[in-house]
């Protein structure tokens, strides 16, 4: 009797896991998908792997990154305008990208400074 309870609870034990699991991998392959659909659609043109969604976001990101350093129409940099795109901090021994909250008043840009980014 006492092998047919523990054979019993071990079969539900990984019944609820083997569902965590399913759970989790969709909600993975819905992420997935997500960032597949933010991503240009040449990236669209053939199925890609998880690792060939992560680099075409990767290297869409930092080609964003790359435009928003150009000077901006008015000589405006994108650094006043888009600080959360630059900003940088060290924790735990590591450089963590994090967004700051920005809420510009109406005349933000003559009065916005650089971005200090020894934060």
């Amino acid at each position: 009797m006492f092998s047919y309870e523990t054979s019993l609870r071990e079969k539900n034990r990984r019944l609820l896991a083997n569902s965590r699991e399913r759970r989790r991998v969709h909600t993975l392959n819905d992420m997935y998908q997500q960032l597949l659909s933010l991503l240009p659609p040449a990236a669209k043109r053939i199925k890609l792997s998880r690792v060939q969604i992560l680099r075409e976001a990767i290297n869409y990101i930092n080609s964003l990154r790359a435009y928003l350093m150009l000077e901006n129409i008015e000589g405006i940099s994108a650094e006043v305008l888009f600080p959360h795109a630059f900003s940088r901090r060290i924790y735990d021994n590591r450089l963590q990208s994090y967004r700051r909250i920005f809420i510009p008043s109406e005349d933000f840009i003559q009065h916005s400074t650089p971005i200090d980014n020894n934060q």
